[in-house]
Order: C-alpha cells, then structure tokens, then sequence
C-alpha cells in the first residue's frame, strides 16, 4: 500500500473518532425578570442616618424559576439579604440592602452590589448612591 492512501484512511479514522467524541451541549432556559424598583437607588434625601435600607423589588416575568446564586457586595459597608429559594414564574419577591454609613466620610457615594443568577442578564448591578452628611 502507498504511504499516501495509508495516511488518508488513517486521516479518515481519525477524523471520524473525533466526530464521536463531540457531545453537544444543552444550553438550559434562562429566566427572565423585571425590576419594579429602579436599580439605582439615591438616598440624598434621606438626611442624617447611620444606615440606609432600600428593598430592590423585581417579578420573574419568564417561564422557569429564578435562583439568586450569590451576591458580591463592593464593601463591608454593605450588607444584603435574599431568598435563596426558587422564585416561580409569575412571583414578585425584593433584595433588601443596607448601606451603614457609621464609619464612612462624607460626601458622595456610591456602592454597589452583583447579582449573579439564572436570568437572562446573569450579573445585574444594583446601586445606592448619594450626598452622605455625617452628624
């Protein structure tokens, strides 16, 4: 046999063993979800607190659950609290987070905390902002 037809079948079984080997991917449903809060919250007018508490509201408006998988917050300032249950199609439920500004300068701020879940836009950010006065 020519080394030339010997390459091409083993090209040929090669090739064919690769194809075997791929094994497709099911991608699974995202959920979808709308918040009827905004996103960013502003607490300028708030006037002199030590902490400031906004609840982030939102309704899974899609066909399969929402599972919050965690949230990263941008300091320890900023603490959040969340159902760690399935949120089943057509329910409403809120992210609580407090911003404690014992221990923070005044001024403007702005912090930050990611969602990170089975939704279609798997990272939102949520945002409490504003003119913090210190007592």
């Amino acid at each position: 046999m020519k080394p030339t037809a010997l390459y091409l079948i083993l090209s040929v079984c090669l090739l064919t063993a690769a194809c075997r080997r791929q094994q497709v991917v099911k991608e699974e449903p995202k959920a979808q979800i709308e918040f009827l809060t905004d996103l960013r919250y502003d607490f300028s007018d708030e006037g002199m607190k030590d902490t400031v508490t906004h609840w982030f509201v939102y309704r899974n408006t899609g066909s399969v659950p929402f599972v919050i998988n965690s949230i990263e917050t941008q300091c320890g300032c900023t603490t959040v609290s969340f159902s760690k249950e399935p949120l089943a199609p057509g329910g409403t439920d809120s992210i609580q987070v407090v911003l404690s500004l014992k221990k923070l300068i005044a001024g403007y701020l702005y912090k930050s905390c990611n969602v990170y879940s089975n939704a279609t836009d798997s990272v939102i950010r949520l945002t409490m902002q504003g003119q913090h006065v210190r007592r």
